[in-house]
């Protein structure tokens, strides 16, 4: 079934709104194909994913909004040039992602040394509805960002805190892990690889060794969170 472009009591106007008019844009001169259809020849994104984006639940890693772009440039009855629609849809996804989500989403922790598997925990949550947030922004510096990512985490409702050797090394993960705590945000650890930090030792923590997704448990304590 075609998916409608969310109403604005949805997606507020904004950046996150300007990018998901462009997309559904260019998913109606597609033929608003099937979101597994989609996801078929995009090759690295679910169908599930495809839906959350089109509703406007989630924003996925800007290489599966790429994916998801260039397949409907390309299945377009009207000829669309991916390299342009991708620069403006680039241009988009780095205004909104900062400003898409308010109070009730769930922030990630992490360091980019694990980004692969954060990916998939990404995927994982957004196909069971859950809004999400993470900093993909790590490698630029300065004092805005710096505050986005301070009030992005004032504003979540939990913290995942994706625990391995080189997270507990990041000075980032170690100031969001202080920041969570003293607003007395829930913590909800997953242990990727290495020991449990003594930092986090009284915590209760997924075992995701040797890479695993969490389970339905830790999803439904999300869940829980969310809507409290």
């Amino acid at each position: 079934m075609p998916i409608a472009l969310p109403g604005p009591d949805k997606v507020p106007d904004g950046p996150h709104r300007e990018l998901l008019v462009r997309l559904h844009d260019l998913y109606r001169v597609a033929g608003m194909p099937a979101t597994r259809i989609i996801s078929r020849q995009a090759g690295s994104v679910s169908h599930e994913t495809v839906s959350a984006v089109l509703h406007g639940r989630t924003l996925p890693a800007w290489a599966k909004l790429e994916a998801i772009v260039t397949v409907l440039c390309r299945m377009s009855a009207a000829p669309r040039d991916a390299d342009s629609e991708l620069a403006a849809f680039r241009e988009l996804y780095r205004g909104s992602e900062p400003l898409a989500l308010d109070r009730g989403h769930v922030f990630v922790s992490y360091s980019r040394r694990d980004v692969g598997y954060v990916d998939r925990l990404v995927d994982l949550l957004a196909k069971g509805g859950l809004p999400v947030w993470l900093d993909r922004h790590r490698l630029e510096v300065g004092d805005r960002w710096e505050h986005v990512v301070r009030d992005r985490v004032d504003d979540c409702t939990a913290m995942i805190v994706v625990m391995s050797p080189a997270a507990e090394a990041s000075a980032n993960v170690g100031n969001e892990l202080h920041r969570a705590r003293d607003r007395g945000k829930p913590l909800l650890p997953i242990l990727l690889s290495g020991e449990n930090w003594f930092a986090l030792s009284t915590v209760n923590y997924f075992d995701a060794r040797p890479d695993r997704l969490p389970d339905q448990r830790f999803l439904d304590r999300l869940r829980q969170l969310i809507r409290a």
